[in-house]
């Protein structure tokens, strides 16, 4: 266990964490033991360039020369080297947050009734503490800054007016904007896995919410109208969330700042679900602007879904030139992994909503099954153009078999159900005669009563055409 936790460790250092590391194993101040300098320049001059190839043997004869070897006392430097690393990197996060440091500095002072020192080090961390984003941890370490105040103030048994009352304030700052942002993350993921939280505290919290002042602050007004927005489907929150999230940009990481936008997305996603076709163009619009200003962007690659959803919502809109422009664009930046299959598969829908069925048929036999939903997608795709083609022979055979693989696929859960559905509908479409409009009416009213069918508007579509 020691040796694959310190080889993994290892293998996620950067090359400067690595050089940093050396400089901070051979000071004194932090270890003092040889052994690990030993281990460390094993790993770094022959474990490394081996090719990531660990032997034992050799990383005990660099520690302790011309010993036996001994796996038990091998360990035990290994195991200690973990450690350093572990410290190491919280040392490198702490180093990097000057106004935790400046905290830190205060109550090292406090304890030392330095009061001058103690004076200084709260400015600074006052000073610093404004120069972050002003997300939740920003006023968690406001609530901590006014409780060391406090903290002081009490050690020197001062008898004029504390600040209990700021003390107050910003834990309740901290505290609405850490469980509305809570709330709205377990809403999305709800809304994806099903899985069932407790909201009871929520009613109560929002009342309060309507009758104060928070609502003045960005962090907690944002996820008060993205919560609203989400559970009640109410527009004006809405507005007044996206309204708020445009402006704050740089006000929060970028990594909050994404987590928004996606909330956003959401949003109009559900409003889609349920009939909603006027946000298509919200959802597009966050879509579009969110990776062109990298905001959905992740150390400079694209999510294979925001791929794939902002194409399907831009022909939606019949924005075919943007499209066709925005997947060759952006296929550089898919992640490796899913790269091909994803532009092959994007650029077919592509073709297919042109009608150029010939080239959308060539680029899914491109199209690997290493992606469950995505390869279901592509077979939708291709029964949609063999029935509009009327190639009735291999629209056969290709319900045939969709209709076991998707019996076989026990990972699909809840939707194998809804797959098999359009398997079923498109195999009574074909069976219509001609002219049966009683016969038609029928499937029509199946189809429109069928929930979570995927294409329903494709199906409803060619009833309406028999």
């Amino acid at each position: 266990m020691a040796q694959n936790k310190l080889l993994v460790l290892f293998n996620h250092l950067t090359g400067l964490e690595k050089r940093e590391f050396s400089r901070y194993i051979a000071s004194d101040y932090f270890n003092k033991r040889d052994d690990l300098q030993a281990l460390w320049s094993y790993l770094l001059y022959e474990f490394a360039p081996a090719g990531g190839v660990f032997s034992k043997e050799k990383a005990f004869e660099a520690i302790y020369p011309g010993e036996a070897f001994d796996e038990v006392k091998l360990r035990y430097p290994m195991s200690w080297l973990v450690k350093g690393i572990e410290y190491f990197l919280a040392m490198r996060r702490f180093e990097k947050d000057n106004a935790e440091q400046a905290l830190q500095l205060a109550t090292a002072c406090r304890e030392k009734n330095l009061e001058k020192q103690f004076q200084q080090a709260i400015l600074l961390a006052e000073k610093q503490l404004e120069t972050q984003v002003k997300d939740q941890d920003y006023h968690h370490l406001r609530y901590r800054l006014e409780l060391e105040r406090y903290a002081y103030s009490e050690s020197q048994k001062r008898t004029e007016a504390n600040n209990l009352a700021e003390v107050g304030r910003s834990l309740d700052a901290y505290l609405l904007a850490a469980k509305l942002k809570q709330s709205c993350l377990q809403l999305a993921h709800q809304a994806v896995y099903q899985v069932d939280y407790d909201y009871t505290f929520l009613p109560a919290l929002l009342h309060f919410l309507e009758r104060g002042r928070f609502l003045e602050i960005p962090a907690i007004a944002l996820y008060y109208h993205c919560y609203r927005a989400l559970t009640e489907g109410n527009e004006g929150h809405f507005r007044q969330f996206k309204d708020l999230l445009e402006k704050s940009t740089q006000a929060f990481s970028a990594s909050e700042i994404k987590d928004l936008w996606l909330l956003a997305i959401n949003f109009c996603i559900k409003r889609l679900n349920t009939g909603g076709r006027a946000y298509v163009q919200e959802a597009f619009d966050l879509y579009r602007n969110g990776i062109e200003q990298g905001i959905l962007l992740e150390q400079g690659l694209l999510g294979r879904f925001a791929y794939k959803n902002t194409v399907a919502l831009g022909l939606t809109l019949g924005q075919l030139e943007w499209v066709h422009g925005f997947i060759e664009t952006y296929q550089s930046a898919l992640e490796p992994a899913h790269r091909e299959n994803f532009y092959h598969y994007n650029l077919a829908r592509y073709f297919f909503t042109t009608k150029n069925y010939g080239q959308a048929m060539e680029l899914l036999v491109r199209v690997g099954d290493s992606d469950l939903l995505l390869n279901l997608d592509a077979k939708l795709m291709l029964l949609k153009m063999y029935y509009e083609l009327e190639e009735f022979d291999a629209l056969d055979s290709l319900l045939a078999s969709m209709k076991i693989f998707i019996r076989r696929r026990q990972e699909l859960g809840y939707q194998k159900d809804h797959y098999l559905g359009i398997v079923r509908y498109t195999q009574k479409l074909m069976a219509l005669r001609p002219g049966d409009r009683d016969g038609a009416e029928r499937l029509r009213r199946e189809i429109e009563a069928a929930v979570g069918l995927p294409e329903k508007e494709w199906l409803l579509g060619q009833v309406i055409l028999q």
